[in-house]
């Protein structure tokens, strides 16, 4: 199926998110924060990375650039427990593929993953 790179710092979200995906075969690999997937980027080939917009070094918005640098194929899927339609607009100007807002269910990160793949 497709690799999938995570980017929380929440371990639980990260631990609920990878058995979602990992259930429906795809290979997961994880960060908890900006730097750790900075350098991880050049090691992976991801087709998709969620992104949490609030971490502790940084936002995922400021990965997303180097993302689609390094792997322009990649499609990425932001994640946020904001409802502030602001803060939704700046997201989806920043160029997301998706975006979920949390809570979520399980058929909404499997459906996202279906419609990028596709």
């Amino acid at each position: 199926m497709a690799d999938i790179m995570i980017m929380d710092d929440n371990v639980e979200l990260q631990e609920v998110l990878t058995d979602f995906l990992e259930s429906d075969a795809h290979s997961v690999v994880s960060a908890k924060d900006f730097a750790t997937t900075r350098e991880m980027l050049p090691q992976i080939s991801p087709d998709i990375a969620f992104l949490e917009v609030g971490l502790p070094d940084a936002t995922g918005l400021e990965l997303l650039p180097d993302i689609k640098n390094t792997h322009p194929s990649a499609r990425v899927i932001v994640i946020t427990g904001t409802d502030n339609y602001r803060v939704e607009d700046l997201l989806f100007e920043a160029g997301p593929d998706q975006f979920i807002r949390q809570p979520f269910h399980r058929t909404d990160i499997q459906d996202s993953v279906r419609k990028l793949l596709a």
